[in-house]
Parts: structure tokens; C-alpha cells; sequence
């Protein structure tokens, strides 16, 4: 992404109106006069000069944690709801959503579901618990939006949720990629799969990375085609999605600046390179999101996509808190895609693994089908082949089948275990 591509804050329609906006969200304002940019007025020129844009120090998540009231920039009577969420942070955070936010989330969604023909025909199951309130509420307003019929299923146990698949017209599933992996492999140990495969012939993965290990394993065992969206909660809802031919992720909203920044610089990245990608509201959003570091690794994609379409895509590469090593600049690194990538493309191993981090060895806890340590040894020394820029070991110990914890929702929070250096 180059620098003479920040076209889209043209989009903004009243760059003075923006910049008084942006100066009423007491943390945006503080953030701002840290870096000399004392008023509005002087904030126009920085939006109107892409250099000068820039200079201006991206916004985090601990903008949106617990300060709701410095950064809500209206009145509570213009806000359609409020959701929360504890997007990628395991924080809480609430999210105000306004009418024109509802508006542009639509749109967005539209197009993503658009892509992948998204009609009345579809009814999907969407499994999210109530803790989880951003995603399902996103999730059941972009399938109303498309006629499709959406059904809730909620926090249930997974024998429940076959009855109910079994019962209502479902033909599509939505929710963590991780539940779709322990899901089947719950159906297949009671004989349930096979009768379940018949139906289900859609799966939306939505609140976590999907690696492609993953997703080709998900599309074996079900026998159904598996999309992506992405989105974050501070915009929520899905800003980008997958196309039938599943060649990257298009962006489908006109009302967000998309940068890619190199992760020391903070310049954007040529096509092709990666870098973290920051995202900037080019309307009064309830909440501000300017210039948000989502601390996502992204690669702009420059090729022809089948579908012709001409918005630009990108693939997710990492969470920056999912990389286990990398090298000074990023050029290099190992995360756990690159695990899942390995792993799930052997059939011996189950969906769980956990890991153990030393000063220079990293340890992979795995279950096995069949005890199998030929298997076990193809895997390590495909990690080692990936670790050996870092100057690392890998060891794999196996585990029988359900010995390892399943109480993990979101395998990036909690399935490092960071042994601390002596």
C-alpha cells in the first residue's frame, strides 16, 4: 500500500466537521495534543496531507477498554444499542452503536454475504454464547439483512444442538472455528457425523483466525464449504470477506481507510509484503476509530481474483500476539498458523495442542488417534524446517485421545504457556 493511496480520506464529507468530531472523544483529543496536535484546526491539515497523516501515532485497544465515557462522542439517545465484547484482548470493552454505525455495517455485509450468494434458501445455526453478544448480534443482523433465516442456538451441549440441527431446516452452521473441529470430532465418537453431513453444507467461521490447516480439515470432515469474514469488534461486523473462489479476503466497506504499516516503521508496505494493518472510520462513528492498530498481519494481495472483482484483498497472516518468534523486522517469523498448518494436515491428531515455550526449545503437547511416533516425527521435523531461521528445537510429547484440556474457546488466548526464562 502506498502512500499515494490514501485517496479514501477524500471520502470523508467535511474534513472540519471530522476533525471537531475526533477532538470530542477526550481520549482521541489527549492522544493527539501528545504529538503538538493542539486543536481541531490544526488536526484539518493532517488529515488533508497524507505525509502529515502519517506523522500521527496510531490508536489501541486500551483506548476501548473501560473508557467508554472519553471516547463516546454523542448522546446515549442516538445510540441504537451497546454491545460487549471482549474482542482479541479477553478484555471486556463495551461497543455503543449508533444508527449510521448500523447503517454502514449493513452495507458492508451485504456485499460479503453477496459474494457467496447469501439468499432465503440459507438457514443457518448460530452457535455463540451470550458472551459473545457482538458476534451473534452481528452475525444475525447481516443473515436478516440477506432474507436468509438465522437461528440462535445459544450455550447448549453439543447433544442439543444435534437435536436441534436434526429438527429445524438447517443447512449451514456459524460460529469459532475452533467449535467446528471439537464439534465433528463429538459427532463422530457418537456416530452422529454422517447423519449430520447430509444437512450441513455451509460453515461461516467467524470471532477467531482461521488458518488454512484448519479450514482444509473442517471442509474434509464435513464435507462443506468453509468461508472467512473479518472484522473487528471496535467496527463491528464483517468489513472484508471471502469470495466463492476463496482467494483472499475483499474488502467490503467504502467507509473505512485500510493501511497496511510495516510493524518497526509505521510506512506502509509494498504489495505483497507484510504488515500490521490499521483502521480508520471515515464517519462520526459513536465510538472513534482512528488510525486502530488491530495488531493483525495482513498481506495485500495484487493478483486478479476469479471473480473479477476489482476491490483489493488481503490474506491474514497472523495476530502479532500469536507469533511465537520472529526476527528484528518481522521479515521472518513462526506463529501458530504455521502450527496449525502442520498439524492439521495429519490425520493422526485431534484438533487439541497445547504449548510450552523455553529459552530455546519449544514443546508441543498433542493428541494422537493411534499411538504413532513415525507421524509424531514427520511433524517435528516439519517445525523444525520452519524453526530453523530462529535457531530453536522442537519436541513433540503425545497424548491419548480427550486428555487434553478442551476448556479453551479462542485457541490464541491461552494455548501458549510462556515458560519464563531463568
Amino acid at each position: 500500500m502506498k502512500e499515494t493511496e490514501y485517496k479514501d480520506l477524500e471520502k470523508i464529507k467535511d474534513v472540519k466537521e471530522y476533525c471537531n468530531y475526533l477532538f470530542k472523544a477526550k481520549s482521541i483529543k489527549k492522544h493527539l495534543k501528545r504529538v503538538g496536535i493542539n486543536s481541531s484546526e490544526k488536526l484539518v491539515g493532517y488529515i488533508e496531507d497524507p505525509n502529515q497523516f502519517l506523522k500521527i501515532p496510531p490508536t489501541n485497544s486500551s483506548f476501548y477498554e473501560n473508557d467508554l465515557e472519553n471516547l463516546i462522542t454523542t448522546d446515549f439517545s442516538n445510540i441504537s444499542t451497546v454491545l460487549s465484547s471482549s474482542g482479541t484482548t479477553g478484555k471486556k470493552k463495551l461497543i455503543p452503536i449508533s444508527e449510521i454505525d448500523l447503517t454502514f455495517f449493513k452495507e458492508s455485509s451485504v456485499k460479503c454475504e453477496s459474494r457467496l450468494n447469501t439468499n432465503s434458501e440459507h438457514h443457518s445455526g448460530l452457535i455463540a454464547n451470550m458472551g459473545m453478544g457482538l458476534m451473534w448480534y452481528a452475525m444475525m443482523t447481516q443473515k436478516f439483512e440477506m432474507k436468509a433465516k438465522p437461528y440462535f442456538f445459544g450455550i447448549l451441549n453439543p447433544l442439543e444442538y444435534i437435536e436441534l440441527i436434526k429438527t429445524l431446516p438447517v443447512n449451514a452452521l456459524i460460529s469459532l472455528p475452533i467449535f467446528f473441529s471439537r464439534f465433528y470430532e463429538f459427532c463422530t465418537n457418537i456416530n452422529k457425523n454422517e447423519i449430520l453431513k447430509k444437512k450441513i453444507k455451509r460453515i461461516d467461521c467467524g470471532g477467531d483466525f482461521l488458518s488454512d490447516g484448519r479450514k482444509n480439515r473442517i471442509e474434509r470432515n464435513w464435507e462443506a464449504n468453509t468461508n472467512r469474514f473479518y472484522g473487528i469488534s471496535e467496527v463491528w461486523g464483517p468489513i472484508s470477506g471471502e469470495c466463492k473462489y476463496h482467494k483472499g479476503l475483499h474488502i467490503s466497506s467504502n467507509h473505512i481507510l485500510f493501511e497496511i504499516l510495516h510493524p518497526l516503521t509505521l510506512r506502509p508496505v509494498n504489495e505483497g509484503e507484510i504488515g500490521i494493518l490499521h483502521l480508520t472510520a471515515l464517519w462520526d462513528k459513536a465510538v472513534p476509530l482512528f488510525r486502530y492498530d488491530t495488531q493483525d498481519l495482513v498481506k495485500l494481495l495484487s493478483d486478479t481474483c476469479p471473480c473479477n472483482e476489482k476491490t483489493k484483498r488481503f490474506k491474514f497472516v497472523s495476530k502479532k500476539d500469536s507469533i511465537i518468534y520472529h526476527n528484528d523486522e518481522y521479515s521472518k517469523f513462526f506463529s501458530l498458523i504455521d502450527i496449525e498448518d502442520i498439524i492439521f494436515n495429519n490425520n493422526n491428531t485431534t484438533t487439541e495442542y497445547r504449548i510450552i515455550l523455553k529459552e530455546d526449545e519449544l514443546i508441543i503437547h498433542l493428541e494422537n488417534l493411534i499411538q504413532n511416533n513415525s507421524q509424531n516425527s514427520e511433524i517435528e521435523e516439519k517445525i523444525l524446517q520452519k524453526l530453523e531461521p530462529f535457531n530453536k528445537k522442537c519436541q513433540i510429547i503425545s497424548h491419548k485421545p480427550r486428555t487434553i484440556s478442551r476448556k479453551t474457546q479462542k485457541v490464541k488466548i491461552d494455548s501458549i504457556v510462556r515458560e519464563p526464562l531463568k
